[in-house]
């Protein structure tokens, strides 16, 4: 390809790109907690959603894309709403199929999994910027029951990819002053440095510090 041709096409797909996240920026600027009739529901299988679409395409777009492109302080109020509300349809989806099938345990009833939930909602309250595992965890919001059929499993894996303390700056990058220090007898997995009780989750759980999202996991085409 001629690089006169190449420029253009580079500074097109760069012009398309600043639309979409200036999109995403005045959505999530305007972001407001909707009422309950106005959550969207795209197919019974699926949790509801937002009904700003720009507000849910943008974790989609994260979720291929990897760098938040946005300041936290825009981010973070659909943020608290996105982790507890997918947690909260998660689990109310398992309390439907569990009544169906005459199971009436309850998840909340059990202590540790009450202590991991609010856990998970104290962490995203701290969070000072886009935690290092950005990527993955707007994947977990933006389509948690395409990996995760028990809400048990899907919020155990929200919180390995949320208990992290490095954060990262709006191109990726990770930001100074969130160092951590790997001990000198250099045993164990890396994961164990990034999360807590790495050992106890289940091999499809563990998160890939590698992971990229592909075309095949993510379909759609969220420009259009």
């Amino acid at each position: 390809m001629a690089p006169k041709v190449e420029k253009m096409l580079y500074n097109v797909e760069a012009r398309i790109d600043e639309e979409i996240i200036e999109k995403y920026r005045k959505a999530l600027a305007e972001f407001k907690v909707p009422a309950e009739e106005e959550l969207v529901r795209v197919d019974e299988n699926s949790i509801r959603q937002h009904p700003s679409t720009d507000v849910e395409r943008y974790f989609e777009w994260v979720s291929r894309h990897g760098k938040p492109c946005l300041p936290w302080n825009i981010i973070k109020p659909a943020f608290l709403w996105k982790i507890k509300f997918v947690m909260d349809e998660m689990i109310a989806m398992e309390k439907e199929k569990q009544n169906e099938d005459g199971d009436k345990a309850r998840l909340m009833d059990d202590p540790s999994f009450a202590e991991m939930y609010n856990g998970i909602l104290r962490k995203a309250e701290e969070f000072e910027g886009a935690p290092f595992t950005w990527q993955r965890l707007c994947e977990l919001l933006h389509t948690p029951s395409r990996h995760y059929k028990k809400a048990h499993k899907f919020i155990r894996a929200l919180d390995k990819t949320a208990n992290v303390v490095t954060i990262i700056n709006e191109q990726g990058q990770r930001v100074a002053g969130t160092d951590w220090i790997i001990p000198e007898s250099g045993s164990g997995r890396i994961e164990q440095f990034f999360f807590g009780k790495v050992d106890e989750v289940d091999g499809d759980e563990l998160w890939d510090p590698n992971f990229q999202a592909t075309k095949e996991n993510h379909p759609q085409n969220i420009a259009e």
